[in-house]
């Protein structure tokens, strides 16, 4: 059993507690946002059953379910020493798991702990209790406040702080058009600003070096190049690389477009061909935008995918936050840029162990907050003028199935030219509001079952 289906297994047992019984899924939609009203149940009974499909094996003998398949998931992952990104997707799953488990699955809650990595040591015991802290750790919104609790309280270290900068599970339902029919798809957003240099955090954008940063990827090799002259990948993702034939396993090629500039880059990616009936990924879309703004590197990913399983309600967006799509883009960034437990001591953010109430203070030299924002009303204006036709016309075109990541590097372009041509004012403006947003923190946007504009035009703002 690899660490990735171990962690599956722990997600199903959650799941098979509220199939069991549906009160819990109020409980599990505080933290897994697909759960809200009981739109994912039973998406793991799905999950099994198309992995039973992709590989000829009998669906329960495909992530065994149970109280002895949960206790050697738990013993895999009590022998694995886990990476900051697989870290904090462990101490999603055991909070949650500790909240909806009953004696059936599991004697004792306090034996959740090892699941948090090797041994059963003191600070696993009191990881867990602030995990299981409803003042602490009660929804998804209180992530960030509980690590840093557990930062100050020396639960976590500080590089897994920094490496995990949001909720390690966030995504919703978008519905986009394909050839012939409307579908809908799991789409995942991140914004954030990691303490790196422009060059640093750009390492991200080499698509080559992503398989070493994600224990999900077996291969993103180069095979061809496109009729543009884009490089396309060979990209393979399993459970667990080294049994492929015998666990999830899933293929695509996609084509990689890349858009520089001097204080932005950005790689857009799209399946390189028409999905057929029988692949497996149907839609496999995104693109990751690192920029640097007032002197402050901060990152823009987007993420779509669609697999050719006819998951019913919200279990797409679930599945796909199980894989770990969710916070694998600040994973990448932080891996391709070379920061590890071996690598440089970057400047940390600082831990507030006391909140204080700041005092308001006259600075004679700050900008009028009047005339801040009278200039950003007119800024927002003029955007809105200027874009309605280019956004009417790729929304017209993402309608139609024709938008592709060609045109989504055009469009940034296209935006980028808008704004740098009163480069002045906007500068002058995104100081003022970098000042304002840097001791801010991005939450998870809520869960938003339900159509909405194809998320292609979305990305085109």
């Amino acid at each position: 059993m690899s660490e990735l289906e171990a962690l599956m297994t722990l997600h199903g047992a959650i799941d098979d507690a509220v199939v069991q019984d549906p009160s819990k899924a109020e409980i599990v939609g505080r933290y897994y946002g697909p759960y809200q009203d009981g739109g994912a149940v039973g998406w793991f009974g799905e999950f099994r059953q198309w992995t039973a499909d992709l590989t000829g094996v009998p669906a329960n003998d495909v992530l065994p379910t149970g109280a002895a398949a949960l206790e050697g998931a738990i013993g895999e992952l009590a022998s694995l020493s886990p990476s900051p990104y697989m870290q904090a997707r462990r101490m999603l799953a055991v909070a949650v798991a500790a909240r909806v488990l009953d004696s059936s699955m599991l004697d004792d809650v306090v034996n959740l702990a090892p699941a948090l990595g090797p041994g059963i040591g003191v600070n696993n015991l009191d990881l867990l209790s602030l995990l299981r802290n409803d003042s602490h750790f009660f929804t998804a919104s209180q992530w960030v406040s509980m690590t840093e609790l557990a930062l100050v309280d020396h639960l976590v270290s500080a590089l897994f702080v920094l490496h995990n900068p949001m909720f390690p599970c966030a995504g919703n339902l978008v519905t986009v058009k394909l050839p012939g029919s409307n579908v809908e798809v799991a789409t995942l957003t991140t914004d954030f600003c990691p303490s790196l240099t422009f060059d640093q955090a750009v390492r991200v954008l080499d698509p080559a070096g992503w398989p070493a940063c994600n224990p999900l990827w077996c291969e993103l090799t180069k095979t061809r190049t496109s009729a543009a002259g884009n490089p396309i990948y060979h990209e393979q993702v399993s459970l667990d690389c080294v049994r492929k034939p015998h666990t999830w396993t899933a293929d695509c090629d996609l084509e990689f477009v890349k858009f520089e500039a001097p204080d932005v880059r950005i790689i857009s990616y799209d399946l390189a061909d028409p999905p057929q009936p029988g692949d497996p990924i149907q839609v496999d879309s995104g693109s990751l935008e690192v920029r640097e703004v007032g002197g402050r590197v901060c990152v823009h990913t987007t993420k779509r995918i669609r697999f050719n399983y006819p998951f019913t309600g919200t279990s797409l967006a679930m599945v796909a936050c199980a894989l770990g799509y969710g916070p694998v883009a600040a994973a990448l960034v932080f891996c391709c840029a070379g920061v590890d437990a071996n690598g440089p001591d970057l400047v940390q953010r600082p831990v507030i162990t006391q909140k204080k109430k700041p005092r308001a203070r006259h600075n004679p030299g700050a900008p009028d907050p009047t005339d801040v924002a009278r200039t950003a009303v007119e800024a927002v204006k003029r955007c809105i003028d200027e874009c309605a036709d280019a956004y009417q016309r790729s929304s017209t075109k993402a309608q139609q199935g024709g938008y592709k990541a060609d045109d989504l590097v055009s469009d940034m372009a296209s935006m980028w030219a808008r704004m740098m041509r009163d480069a002045s004012a906007a500068s002058d403006l995104g100081v003022t509001m970098t000042r304002v947003l840097t001791d801010q923190r991005f939450r998870p946007p809520p869960f938003t079952p339900g159509p909405v504009h194809p998320e292609a035009a979305e990305e085109s703002r």
